[in-house]
């Protein structure tokens, strides 16, 4: 699998982080009457006063009460009290704990005005929506559905986004989709919105493509939310969120380090202002120690992990600290003994599909496996592995990404004119760019006519270069085409075979139990294109296991002998060096006629050399003649592989056997 799910638990943070972008700059700019200047005054006052917190919720919940007695329509100055309220509340539940409350009794107060009783109601769903009450949640917003139309445009923007973030937590990608574009298109056409309502719905819009795993395309709209954020005077916490979320989009496309930067910016700009956001804190911890497991720092994640325990008391969201659990066993295994966390995450799991909540049970399948993987029970790891596998093609449904690519490519026709102009800027940047390479190209020239040797020679290493490099390219292309054709098979077919595979199961469970063996021959195939395993447990397992499936298949004994440390590898090598197991193990079967073959890799620690050899006891082959041969591929691919990874090949062969052996540098 070519992510790795366990970061998918940050889609919960995500769309927690989301939900607080939902009413920045909420403001209806509107006739300010003497009461309203006189309220507004009051509100600035207590805000600025250093009273304790509960006493600022206190004298908050009077100044609505005042407002309430002399006037139903101070709107304005109601919704930046409800604002201040709940991003207090937000940040830290213990001290701002009858928020909540304040939200009920108004959205039920018939003496207020219909704006206010809307705007308490939607402020109160979010409530419900951040301690992962979602029952709750649906129930309000069930009521508030039949006042849309007497909506202003201030509360049926953030009612668009409410509906959009609840659709999205319930994996209905399309159709939120559509909501957050009626709030992009209604912010537009409204002239009393600025970029900071705009980069917020950007923000809450880019956590359908996450949820659907197309981070390029969520990293496009949260830069664009960051941009606006930090441009202009906007809230601290919507841009601390932005960056957040940007650090989970490149998490997901396993950017480790810039995913650990943005999250440790976020922690640093929370130093910057006045009050401490434990929520966020909480988020940042969470994230840096993920990524810290993900690269296999186990000490520094439990730095962070408890970090994060530390205040998990000043938070109101069970499911997070779930999540805390389930991760902390992963920095904790290599340490200790984690078969009571173990035997409790497989309870969530079971609390998880009870709730329908598909991520989750991805997390927690995800963190089973590690901690598997780490114990070396690796067995045990593919089959959780397996059990990620099955999730994941439920969840990241083709067909749902194909209906959401089409939606907005509707919304985006409808912004024609201005992508019409765009496209006219980049054109005469294009003409500015051809130009400068022209004249670039005419000194190049002239360069040429009077050092014609000098450029020669340098021509002949770049040409050189060229070659290494373009060889290097057909190997990423190769691997890249493996890797869609993969993922075709995998996450389409297989899944409408999933589907049917349920139907059929009520219908005639025979053919069910066929369509299953279909799937896993698909699955099988998916997996010789691309290892997906290897990212989960390391080069040495999987080509063991791959051995043992060769000899399985063939009339063939092939044993391994492996052992060397898999830090000093990076991904791209040990992607490298599988294949290139794969690809002598093959030739072996197609044309050796060997009994035995054995593959062995080991380390030479003073050296700084890892050596790999396969050996077989077949008939042998003339080197010369089959490097010479343009039918030879499988042999010029181990070739052009071992120069891609700067190995020093060397290839034996007589009639008693072959030997192919590298030896491969490294530096760490």
């Amino acid at each position: 699998m070519k992510e790795l799910v366990y970061k998918k638990y940050k889609i919960i943070c995500l769309l927690f982080l989301c939900s607080q972008l939902l009413f920045s700059c909420k403001q209806k700019r509107e006739n300010i009457t003497s009461n309203d200047v006189q309220f507004e005054a009051s509100f600035d006052k207590i805000v600025s006063d250093i009273e304790s917190d509960s006493i600022k919720e206190n004298q908050l919940a009077r100044l609505l009460d005042s407002i309430n007695k002399i006037s139903t329509e101070s709107n304005h100055i109601t919704d930046r009290i409800y604002e201040y309220l709940y991003y207090q509340w937000e940040a830290n539940p213990e001290s701002f704990s009858h928020s909540p409350s304040i939200f009920s009794q108004a959205s039920t107060n018939k003496n207020l005005s219909s704006h206010i009783r809307i705007s308490a109601s939607l402020f109160l769903s979010l409530t419900y929506y951040i301690q992962y009450n979602i029952p709750k949640m649906d129930s309000l917003l069930s009521e508030i559905a039949i006042h849309e139309n007497e909506m202003d445009d201030v509360n049926k923007i953030l009612y668009y986004r409410n509906i959009g973030l609840q659709l999205n937590i319930k994996n209905k990608s399309q159709e939120a989709t559509t909501v957050f574009q009626k709030a992009l298109d209604l912010v537009k056409r409204n002239p009393n919105y600025n970029n900071c309502e705009l980069g917020n719905i950007f923000c809450n819009y880019a956590s359908v493509y996450l949820k659907l795993n197309d981070n390029k395309r969520a990293l496009e709209l949260l830069k664009k939310a960051y941009l606006l954020l930090s441009e202009t005077q906007c809230n601290s916490n919507d841009l601390q969120a932005t960056i957040l979320n940007i650090a989970v989009a490149y998490s997901n496309l396993h950017n480790n380090d810039s995913a650990i930067w943005y999250n440790k910016q976020e922690l640093s700009l929370i130093t910057q202002v006045s009050r401490k956001n434990y929520m966020m804190c909480f988020i940042s911890y969470l994230n840096i120690g993920g990524e810290y497991v993900e690269i296999k720092k186990y000490d520094s994640a439990r730095v962070y992990f408890d970090k994060a325990s530390s205040i998990k008391n000043k938070i109101n969201n069970d499911n997070l600290v779930i999540l805390l659990n389930i991760f902390s066993a992963v920095a904790d295994a290599p340490i200790k003994d984690v078969c009571k966390n173990v035997e409790q995450i497989k309870e969530y799991v079971t609390l998880f599909y009870k709730n329908n909540d598909l991520y989750d049970v991805q997390n927690a399948y995800e963190a089973l496996s590690k901690i598997a993987v780490i114990k070396n029970d690796y067995k045990e790891g593919l089959f959780y592995i397996e059990k990620l596998d099955s999730i994941k093609e439920l969840v990241t449904s083709t067909e749902n990404k194909k209906m959401v690519g089409e939606l907005e490519a509707k919304y985006q026709g409808a912004q024609k004119d201005l992508e019409i102009n765009k496209q006219q800027t980049q054109i005469r940047q294009s003409h500015n760019l051809s130009y400068f390479l022209i004249a670039c190209m005419t000194i190049l020239a002239l360069v040429t006519i009077l050092s014609i040797k000098s450029v020669k020679t340098k021509k002949e290493r770049e040409a050189e270069k060229m070659r290494e490099n373009f060889t290097n390219q057909l190997l990423e292309g190769n691997e890249s085409e493996r890797e869609r054709i993969a993922s075709e098979l995998h996450d389409n077919i297989n899944q409408r075979l999933v589907l049917l595979k349920k139907e059929m199961m009520f219908i005639s469970p025979i053919s069910a139990v066929k369509v299953e063996e279909i799937i896993n021959n698909i699955r099988n195939i998916a997996r010789n294109l691309f290892p997906v395993s290897l990212p989960h447990i390391g080069l040495q397992y999987s080509i063991e296991h791959l051995c043992e499936e060769m000899s399985n298949h063939h009339h063939l004994s092939i044993t391994s002998e492996i052992s060397f440390n898999e830090y000093i590898l990076d991904k791209n090598t040990e992607l490298h060096l599988f294949r290139l197991v794969q690809e002598a193990l093959n030739n072996i079967i197609k044309h050796a006629q060997a009994t035995t073959a054995k593959v062995t890799i080991n380390e030479d620690e003073q050296k700084r050399i890892l050596r790999l050899e396969v050996r077989d006891n077949g008939s042998g082959f003339d080197v010369e003649a089959s490097l010479k041969s343009k039918n030879s591929f499988g042999l010029h691919s181990i070739l052009q592989r071992s120069k891609a990874i700067k190995g020093d090949l060397n290839i034996n062969s007589n009639n008693n056997g072959t030997i192919i052996s590298i030896n491969l540098p490294y530096s760490s």
